[in-house]
């Protein structure tokens, strides 16, 4: 092969490489974006903590959504989402105490 050639095939790989590691998608994809957190809601009856994006809850809570306020249950029924663990801490305990 002569140097024009691996010339095109270096741009080409290096071209692969970018793009999976950038996370790009192809014409047609949506790309997923996934925030980190975490979701507070009513799952079964129960209060129930999911992993952002996740569809089964990572851990379900003591206590059942029935005795909220309406309000807290219609928001927990759309989906709290909380940023990180402190923030999880206080929602949760401001729903359980």
């Amino acid at each position: 092969m002569n140097r024009k050639t691996w010339y095109l095939i270096f741009c080409l790989v290096v071209l692969t490489v970018t793009v999976t590691l950038n996370g790009l998608t192809y014409a047609g994809e949506e790309p997923e974006i996934r925030e980190t957190g975490y979701l507070l809601k009513e799952y079964d009856g129960q209060l129930a903590v999911f992993l952002n994006g996740e569809e089964t809850p990572f851990r379900l809570l003591d206590g059942s959504a029935a005795f909220l306020p309406e309000e807290d249950q219609k928001a927990l029924k759309e989906g709290i989402f909380v940023p990180d663990e402190e923030a999880l801490r206080k929602r949760i305990e401001d729903f359980t105490s």
